[in-house]
Parts: structure tokens; sequence; C-alpha cells
């Protein structure tokens, strides 16, 4: 049976979501930034936020599920992405060095991660990765194959077994992405966030929070 994902306990206490983006849902409109001159105001630029995120997909050869897009704006920032395609037979034990997992746009002034285009990569020490949960990181990888920002996330994985071995019972979980906006609360004090949930074909679902200084 497909399994649905939702935030944490812990991290749903935290965020007041403001907005979520769908599973599949078409996006509204949104902000886009110039290839050439990136806009440090979210609320610049184009409409076409998705259209924009498939054509840099297609120019830096990352292959997405374009049925899998989540987008969250607002006039202070805009985020949005696309699960990566080719991940379906990757075990989480593969965290370990490194799994490309989604391509986002993020422009968030006040989060210390530049405006641009990345792909996220998600990593976990092999010594953390188990049944359960666990803590990693997500690095914002630019374009030009640098690292921009590394960011904590929380994974949660049911099986260390890539999905259709056999004998293990993850036959039907499907992979997906969720993107939205909310407060985050760290010690006693509220910051502006967007988040990202991904759900692997493995059935990890990694959860990560970027936290905005208004």
């Amino acid at each position: 049976m497909n399994r649905h994902f939702r935030l944490s306990s812990t991290l749903s206490a935290s965020l007041l979501l403001a907005s979520v983006g769908a599973w599949a849902g078409e996006p509204r409109a949104a902000p886009t930034p110039s290839r050439a001159e990136r806009p440090t105001s979210a609320a610049a630029a184009c409409v076409d936020l998705r259209g924009d995120l498939v054509q840099a997909a297609g120019a830096a050869g990352v292959p997405i599920h374009a049925e899998q897009f989540g987008m969250t704006t607002t006039e202070d920032f805009s985020f949005a992405g696309f699960s990566i395609a080719g991940n379906e037979q990757t075990p989480a034990t593969q965290f370990g060095t490194g799994v490309e997992s989604a391509f986002v746009y993020l422009n968030a002034p006040g989060s210390g991660i530049p405006a641009g285009f990345y792909r996220l990569v998600a990593r976990a020490d092999p010594r953390d990765i188990r049944i359960g949960n666990y803590s990693g990181f997500v690095d914002f990888q630019a374009l030009d194959g640098s690292t921009s920002a590394s960011v904590v996330a929380t994974f949660n994985t049911p099986s260390l077994s890539a999905p259709n071995q056999p004998n293990v019972p993850l036959v039907g979980y499907s992979s997906g992405i969720s993107v939205g906006s909310g407060f985050l609360t760290i010690n006693a004090k509220s910051y502006s966030s967007v988040w990202l949930s991904l759900l692997y074909s493995n059935g990890t679902v990694l959860q990560l929070v970027v936290a905005i200084n208004g």
C-alpha cells in the first residue's frame, strides 16, 4: 500500500504551518529568479517557478519526477522543488555516501543560503543509519558543484534494504515531496521557516527545516 507521510509530532509542535505543497498539485503564481541576475527580494521576477525549475534541471542534466512537485511562496521568500528520479532501488544505507534527493529553488533572505537552484544531497553518518529515527544533513549543492550550505535533517527509516528485493515488504511504497512554510521556535524565539519532507521508495522519510531571520 502507498504510504503517505506528515511531519513528526516534534516538528509539528514547533511549526505553525502556513502553507503546504501538494504531492503533485498545480503551483500558484510564484517569483522566479533571472539566471543572470538573481533578485534579493523573493517578490521579484516572473511567475512560472515550476517551469523555470524544469528548465534549470534539464540544463543541469538532473532527472526529476515531473509529477512530484512542492512549492511555498510569500512576499518574503520562495521555496519550490521536485524530487529526483533514479532512487527507486537505493537502500537507506546509501545515505552514508550521499543521495541526490531533490532539485529546488530557494530565495529566502535571512536564511544564510544564497538565492538559487540547488541539488539537495541527503547524507548521514553510516554509524547512525538504522531502523527508526536518526539525524543527518542535507547539502545545498549549487549548479557549479559547490556546497552553499549544510542543514541538519531528520531521517526515519523502516528498513535498511531497498524496495522490491525478495522478502522485503516495501513493494508499493511511493516516493514524494512536500514543501511548506511556517514558524519555528528555537530557544523561545520565533523564526519564519520553510520546510521540506521527502519520501523515498525505500520507505525513509526525510524532514528538513530552514530557519529565516526576520
